[in-house]
């Protein structure tokens, strides 16, 4: 067995021992680096030279086109058309009572379901609500345990509308308000039951109005459509005491009439398409000049 002893000497390199093997690696992968980088600058300054072939040559990109990898921006939003503007409508509806009157008499004691009509103004709050103004009569109809009982309501309310669109053909609707009622009761309410209140005038809080619809469009400034809406309130005053107090409720529906002067056409502009594509800019359709298939 014997053992090899290196004198390391300024006099003689070659007494030098080997570097290690991680140094060798990076030298080896430094070379590598350097000889490719050579490589690709030299393609690029001969694809560079005036008169090099392009395959693509006497072609226009669009440059709004993007890949197909790249985002898509989103198509702007209309025109605020409800924002500080003031719309209004008008509609008429069928009116059927429920819940009590007080002292043991019922609202369907006293009247059936009767013809009403609203009016009504809106200032747009944003792009999507509104406040609204409604005022309120109603005419209901006798009922058979008081033929000769005549009943009629005004109201007045007012209330949040939230738009699910702005500015299109369907614009649907929610709309939830409170407002004041007054019911106008004439006839022999004795004839129902002894201890019903006497007629006279009924004054209530709507607490609770809750309405659905939808207007169609036909015209950008015209809309028509449908609406439901239940109403839920309390006596505060009554000509009989006993009557303070009593809940009522009322359901609604209806056809409205819509009138938006401010709303204007809107045409939405097409997003940029998804593919790059590439436009000629010559009638020369030789091999050498064609439209490029999308990438």
């Amino acid at each position: 067995m014997s053992a090899h002893i290196f004198f390391l000497s300024p006099l003689c390199p070659s007494h030098y021992t080997r570097p290690p093997v991680h140094m060798r690696v990076g030298r080896l992968f430094s070379a590598a680096a350097a000889a490719t980088a050579a490589l690709l600058l030299t393609f690029a300054s001969h694809a560079q030279q005036p008169g090099a072939q392009d395959p693509t040559a006497g072609v226009e990109m669009d440059p709004a086109v993007e890949d197909d990898a790249a985002s898509v921006p989103g198509r702007p939003l209309p025109r605020d058309d409800r924002t500080g503007h003031i719309s209004a409508f008008a509609g008429v509806n069928v009116v059927v009572p429920a819940g009590d009157l007080g002292s043991g008499v019922t609202l369907a004691d006293i009247a059936d379901a009767g013809p009403g009509g609203d009016l009504g103004l809106q200032i747009g709050l944003s792009r999507h609500s509104g406040l609204e103004l409604r005022g309120q009569f109603v005419q209901l109809g006798p009922s058979a345990k008081c033929a000769d009982c005549r009943t009629q309501m005004f109201a007045g309310s007012l209330g949040l509308v939230y738009h699910a669109t702005q500015a299109l053909g369907f614009d649907p609707w929610v709309r939830f308000g409170a407002g004041y009622r007054a019911l106008l009761v004439r006839g022999n309410l004795a004839d129902i039951v002894t201890t019903a209140p006497p007629a006279g005038t009924f004054h209530g809080i709507d607490v609770t109005t809750l309405a659905l619809g939808g207007d169609f469009f036909p015209l950008p400034w015209l809309g028509v459509g449908l609406y439901l809406e239940g109403t839920v309130g309390v006596d505060v005053s009554a000509p009989s005491p006993d009557a303070r107090g009593a809940v009522y409720g009322l359901f609604q529906a209806g056809l409205r009439v819509a009138l938006e002067p401010q709303r204007k056409p809107v045409t939405v502009a097409s997003a940029p398409p998804t593919r790059r594509t590439a436009v000629v800019d010559s009638s020369d359709f030789s091999p050498a000049r064609y439209n490029r298939g999308a990438r």
